[in-house]
C-alpha cells in the first residue's frame, strides 16, 4: 500500500496536494508512511481512499477463487495494517467483491461472509490449534484422548 500511495502520489502530485495525506506529510510524498495512510482513509480522505480501492482488486480476486474453489464461507481480514484502517478497510473490499461479482450473492450477503479479526497476533495461532485439535482427534482411536 505504501509503495502504491507513493507512485499515485508522485503521478498525480496536485491530487495529492489537495488530500488530508499531504497535510499529514508535509506535501512530500516521500514521507508518507503507513500510519499516515491509515489515518487518511479512516478520516475519509479521497485521494487515499481510492488508492486503497484500486489495490483491494487481487485481494477481492483470490478471495473470491477461494470461494469458487473450495467454498470457504467466512473470511476474517487480519493484519496491521487492515486493522489499523479498522472497518473502512473491510467495507471497500466487501464493495470490491460485490463489484467483481463474487459469489453470486447479494451485497448483504457478502458483507455478512468478511470480519476485521482483533488486533492481536492469536487468530493464526487459534486457526492452527483447532486444526491440529481436529486431526489428533480423527487419528486417535474412538474415546481415546
Amino acid at each position: 500500500m505504501l509503495a502504491a500511495v507513493r507512485r499515485v502520489a508522485d503521478a498525480d502530485p496536485a491530487g495529492f496536494a489537495r488530500s488530508l495525506l499531504a497535510a499529514r506529510c508535509g506535501g512530500r510524498a516521500a514521507d508518507i508512511d503507513n500510519p499516515a495512510i491509515a489515518a487518511a482513509v479512516r478520516e475519509g480522505d479521497a485521494f487515499t481512499t481510492e488508492v486503497l480501492r484500486g489495490t483491494l482488486t487481487r485481494l477481492a480476486q483470490a478471495i473470491g477463487a477461494v470461494f469458487t474453489s473450495i467454498g470457504v464461507c467466512r473470511y476474517i481480514v487480519m493484519g496491521g495494517f487492515a486493522l489499523a484502517v479498522g472497518e473502512r478497510y473491510r467495507e471497500l473490499l466487501v464493495d470490491e467483491l460485490v463489484r467483481l461479482g463474487c459469489f453470486g450473492l447479494d451485497g448483504d450477503a457478502v458483507n455478512a461472509l468478511v470480519s476485521l479479526g482483533r488486533p492481536d497476533d492469536d487468530h493464526g495461532l487459534i486457526g492452527v490449534g483447532r486444526l491440529l485439535a481436529d486431526r489428533m482427534s480423527l487419528a486417535s482411536p474412538a474415546g481415546a484422548r
